[in-house]
């Protein structure tokens, strides 16, 4: 039993190693937005193109996206009337901060542009809001916070009826049970989540990416519900993952 554990252990981290997306080449968007920046009068405008360069700077440098993207809040919040110019600024200042570590500021962000999102019924923003939230109380072990946010964001993707995006948040539900332990219940979301995302009529690799990692969380939590059988099917939806990655996915994914 040992020796199959460190085996699987070792395939689920090939699965980390060879599940990286390719990445867009957007030197050259950036700097044509840095040049219409330079020439810019207008306080809005020139907020809303930080936001945007704030944006393409995620996962190349988010040092320089947070650099622009506070810079991009802090003009929008004093100039701008458009609610959703505002959230969204706030919304992608908060997911920079919550990348870096810098998890309180994070939290302060996404709970300021929270309100404005739910009361303005800006769904997209609210969602986007919420599941930035689950993943930061996630990952800083806060997990009754993100089981909150998570069901909070699921029943609001339900009344809009969208299967892609309540399956994403299945997903991440079923993370938050593997970290609590509930290994029994992560499965069962999972498995919620798979049988969603297979009523989708158009795949991609978006779809591909959740299912690589609701295999992936099923897997695990099979290997340390330590029940007769359960490593063999550990390994099996491992390969599944694996399968589903296909050398495609986004270290987001991982």
């Amino acid at each position: 039993m040992d020796t199959l554990k460190v085996l699987l252990s070792i395939c689920f981290l090939h699965i980390q190693l060879i599940c990286w997306g390719q990445q867009y080449d957007v030197h050259d968007r950036i700097d044509s937005l840095k040049s219409r920046l330079e020439i810019e009068h207008d306080s809005v405008q020139y907020g809303l193109i930080c936001t945007e360069i704030g944006y393409e700077y995620f996962d190349n440098d988010n040092g320089a996206a947070l650099e622009y993207l506070t810079e991009a809040f802090k003009i929008l919040s004093n100039h701008s009337s458009d609610s959703l110019q505002l959230v969204r600024a706030g919304r992608l200042k908060g997911q920079i901060l919550r990348r870096l570590g810098r998890l309180i500021e994070a939290e302060k962000v996404f709970l300021q542009v929270l309100s404005t999102a739910h009361s303005q019924h800006l769904y997209n923003e609210e969602t986007k809001i919420l599941n930035g939230l689950g993943v930061l109380y996630t990952f800083s072990t806060q997990y009754d916070k993100a089981l909150d946010v998570n069901f909070k964001s699921l029943l609001l993707k339900k009344k809009f009826n969208d299967p892609y995006q309540i399956a994403t948040t299945e997903i991440n539900i079923a993370l938050v049970y593997y970290k609590l332990k509930r290994y029994q219940t992560a499965i069962e979301y999972s498995l919620i989540a798979i049988k969603r995302f297979n009523t989708i009529d158009q795949k991609d690799q978006l779809i591909a990416n959740e299912l690589s990692v609701a295999y992936s969380n099923m897997a695990l939590s099979y290997l340390f519900l330590e029940k007769p059988n359960d490593y063999q099917k550990a390994y099996e939806y491992l390969k599944l993952s694996e399968k589903y990655c296909n050398n495609e996915c986004s270290p987001t994914y991982i």
